[in-house]
């Protein structure tokens, strides 16, 4: 029964610890997706400016000025670049969870282990606690034994004691 409740109090406080573990990671993978949506909002942002400035520097016939379209293709190349980083980051955040529900499994199976352990060390100490009660139970009726042993050892003497007498006086007569 005991090591039962040990068991159950272990398992219980090996999640307790994880679950602490876990919050902290999800709030660190949260502030990540919360940067991370800041920088695809600012990505947007610089992409309606781009499309505006489109706008305002093509002429009436469609025709571009050679300097908005340099301007459009660093943008462009900028928007990439922001976009492949985002894309890093989220592959980064989601090999780091993987990472983390690994030691989390781990973390389970270890404790799980121990207390196997635990439970086998305890149903071993219960086997020598019975065999200790046997062996006291064992040594009192061995000292009870030993008692009757000396008192029929000192009846004997006094029967001994009392034939010698009896002889004696047997003696005396005849």
């Amino acid at each position: 029964m005991n090591s039962s409740v040990e068991k159950i109090a272990v398992r219980v406080a090996a999640t307790e610890r994880l679950t602490r573990y876990n919050n902290g990671c999800i709030k660190e993978a949260q502030k990540k997706l919360n940067n991370l949506s800041k920088k695809e909002e600012t990505i947007f942002v610089t992409a309606k400016k781009i499309l505006g400035y489109h706008q305002l520097n093509t002429d009436k016939t469609g025709e571009r000025n050679v300097s908005t379209a340099d301007l459009l293709r660093t943008k462009k190349v900028e928007l990439k670049e922001m976009a492949s980083q985002l894309s890093n980051n989220l592959e980064e955040i989601d090999n780091e969870l993987k990472i983390h529900l690994k030691e989390k499994e781990d973390l389970i199976r270890k404790a799980e282990e121990e207390t196997d352990i635990r439970d086998k060390i305890s149903s071993e100490i219960q086997g020598k606690v019975m065999l200790l009660d046997n062996v006291k139970e064992k040594m009192k009726m061995v000292e009870e034994y030993r008692a009757k042993m000396f008192e029929l050892r000192n009846q004997c003497q006094c029967n001994q004691t009392e034939v010698v007498l009896v002889r004696q006086n047997m003696n005396a007569l005849f």
